[in-house]
């Protein structure tokens, strides 16, 4: 019905993506994550506001999976864009 490229597909991806981090599995949450993540930026823009949401989740994502594992380092987040912008617009 979608193509593997249609916004819906980032829904379930990133619904996928949050039930493996309510699991406990945020190893196989994070890939989801960040294909749902390049389907909307592909599809809304890269400064659209859901591609703030995704980023906060993989954020979350990173946090809990330190709180369960000390030794474990997030794999970096890269900083959106659009947050810059925001900032600069607020100091303006």
């Amino acid at each position: 019905m979608f193509g593997s490229e249609h916004y819906e597909v980032a829904v379930v991806l990133n619904g996928l993506a949050t039930i493996e981090v309510e699991r406990g599995r945020p190893v196989q949450a994070e890939p989801l994550y960040w294909r749902a993540l390049a389907i909307k930026e592909r599809v809304l823009g890269p400064e659209h506001p859901e591609i703030g949401v995704l980023l906060n989740y993989l954020a979350v994502m990173h946090r809990k999976a330190r709180g369960s594992s000390r030794s474990s380092q997030p794999t970096g987040l890269r900083v959106p864009t659009w947050g810059n912008r925001m900032r600069s617009l607020q100091h303006a």
